[in-house]
């Protein structure tokens, strides 16, 4: 069941990705649009790392940032209405590695309770 909310979400981010908005209302570098990646992808990784507890880390955080990585690209080839943005990668970055900081934080306090 896990695995089913993850797969969910990730098709859920590749639609948000992909979809071409009429209008896509503008941000600072630093702002809502960035923390919504930071977000999105500390979501997705934390999934990754629940959904396939067997991973390395290291693994999660490959498949997630390469996630991230290809949905820009994409974005770029497959769209008309989105664009390449390094700064969206690194925000992805972030949050990915948030989201496994969260997955070994939270597997570390329940040990503990036990």
């Amino acid at each position: 069941m896990k695995r089913l909310y993850l797969y969910l979400y990730a098709i859920t981010l590749v639609v948000l990705s992909l979809y071409p908005f009429e209008e896509m209302p503008s941000y600072t570098i630093i702002g809502i649009d960035k923390l919504s990646h930071v977000f999105m992808y500390l979501i997705l990784s934390y999934l990754i790392a629940i959904g396939y507890r067997q991973w390395s880390l290291t693994l999660v955080a490959i498949v997630s940032i390469g996630f991230g990585i290809a949905m820009e690209i994409c974005q770029e080839t497959l769209t008309t209405t989105r664009m390449f943005d390094f700064y969206d990668i690194l925000a992805n970055i972030i949050g990915s590695l948030v989201g496994i900081w969260l997955f070994v934080l939270v597997k570390k306090l329940s040990v503990e309770s036990d």
